[in-house]
């Protein structure tokens, strides 16, 4: 998402259509990523009888994130009159949140790794 939004940025401080096809192609093939897997996710985190709460904890959690973002970015346009900037801070923001939120992915295998040589190290102190 955040490349398609650079290109975004590129495509209008240079006034070029043919670059926004692209940029706009990898935006939207990267918009469902953004909703159906942490949706998921939380559904498999809590108990069955957990999960009407679960899932409507995590929209809400989504829509007021949109909420906030499309806030920031009519600020910045008003500030600035420019969607280039919108498209740069958006872009820029996506960055860091990948940034921050790609290590704390749990890896299955690297969890189950880590369980097998904890394991191992509990049998040998015996």
């Amino acid at each position: 998402m955040g490349v398609g939004l650079a290109i975004m940025a590129v495509a209008i401080s240079g006034r070029s259509y043919a670059l926004m096809f692209p940029g706009l192609l990898l935006w939207g093939i990267a918009m469902p990523f953004l909703f159906v897997p942490p949706q998921r996710a939380v559904m498999n985190a809590v108990p069955p009888h957990q999960q009407g709460q679960a899932g409507g904890i995590a929209m809400s959690s989504q829509l007021l994130g949109a909420t906030i973002g499309m806030a920031v970015c009519s600020t910045l346009f008003s500030m600035t009159s420019s969607f280039e900037v919108v498209f740069v801070a958006a872009a820029a923001f996506s960055f860091a949140v990948f940034a921050v939120g790609w290590p704390t992915i749990e890896n299955p295998a690297r969890a189950a790794a880590g369980e097998a040589a904890s394991g191992q190290r509990s049998l040998g102190r015996r």
